[in-house]
């Protein structure tokens, strides 16, 4: 059984709360959010114990994962806490705001025995599998051209490029599972 901890519980948190419910072997066991009603709220629906300060969750000996779920300006802080619980970790994006504190966590995670997933929902969007299978279906001339980085004009193509990392787009293309991704952040043109 994975016993889970909620950060944030505003909309976003509360469909990760709905999604857990369906998922055999999960059990929201703790949730946090600043707003005090709202933690009580979420947690007598789960069965689950209620706090409005992470890190009084991250000592809850049963949590072993914890969903980040809050506005991305406290995405940082509230990961760095959770990597130094040791806990496996589900962050909505943005993982950090800048690349300084991307590559702070990064630090921080060097051997790190749990698991960090950056959650990238709009992959699963109606909208975005409706593109994905429209880009799935396009010519290989087509897709010579997005190797190029020349994009097909059409809405739905448009919409699938943009609204998921081009590294993900390619790799959903050509059917191929990436185990890491890294990114460099810089001014010098190539």
């Amino acid at each position: 059984m994975i016993h889970i901890g909620i950060i944030g519980l505003g909309w976003m948190g509360r469909l990760h709360a709905g999604y857990l419910k369906d998922i055999d072997d999960c059990a929201v066991c703790a949730v946090c959010d600043k707003n005090e009603e709202a933690a009580r709220e979420v947690a007598a629906e789960y069965h689950a114990r209620a706090y409005t300060d992470h890190r009084d969750l991250l000592k809850d000996p049963e949590v072993d994962t914890v969903y980040i779920v809050t506005p991305q300006m406290f995405h940082y802080e509230i990961a760095k806490d959770v990597i130094k619980a040791q806990k496996n970790m589900l962050c909505e994006k943005p993982l950090a705001l800048t690349a300084e504190e991307v590559n702070d966590l990064r630090g921080l995670t060097k051997d790190y025995p749990k698991k960090i997933i950056i959650d990238f929902p709009e992959r699963f969007s109606v909208a975005t599998q409706e593109a994905m299978a429209e880009q799935l279906r396009i010519s290989s001339r087509a897709y010579s051209d997005l190797e190029r980085g020349k994009y097909a004009a059409s809405a739905p193509t448009l919409l699938f490029l943009f609204s998921m990392l081009e590294a993900d787009a390619q790799r959903v293309l050509i059917q191929q599972f990436m185990k890491q991704v890294q990114a460099l952040e810089g001014t010098d043109a190539a």
